[in-house]
């Protein structure tokens, strides 16, 4: 006489939560990866504000570019930047610096939150170009 089951075994009960399992951890690790994207993100953004108030501030005040410089921001205790000279162009006509502006956090002073590189002529130094390079 044959019986006519109608549930799940136990193979296929144990398939199926491991399946859900692997789905959790997942959908677990993507969301903790984008938040601290996200963190990252505006960790950025908030530094590269404070960076250009402050250069703001240099080129009304018509101040000097500095070069290889450590300092703080006026605007928050969480950042400081430092500069550093990387290019000279000495040529006939055009003489230029090429500074990078780093931003770190205090709390973490190894890793850059973001940079800038400025190519300044010396002899006007609030005239400049830049171009944030991110980091």
């Amino acid at each position: 006489m044959k019986r006519n089951r109608s549930g799940l075994t136990l193979v296929e009960i144990v398939a199926s939560i491991s399946l859900a399992s692997l789905a959790i951890v997942l959908i677990l690790n993507a969301v903790t990866q984008h938040q601290r994207q996200l963190k990252r993100v505006a960790l950025k953004k908030q530094a590269t504000q404070h960076l250009e108030l402050m250069l703001a501030d240099w080129f009304e005040e018509g101040q000097p570019l500095p070069e290889n410089e450590t300092g703080e921001f006026k605007t928050t205790e969480r950042y400081f930047w430092q500069t550093q000279t990387i290019a000279r162009s000495n040529g006939p006509t055009w003489k230029t610096r090429t500074i990078k502006i780093t931003v770190f956090e205090t709390a973490n002073p190894t890793t850059p939150v973001t940079d800038l590189e400025i190519i300044a002529n010396p002899a006007v130094s609030n005239t400049a170009t830049g171009s944030n390079r991110g980091g």
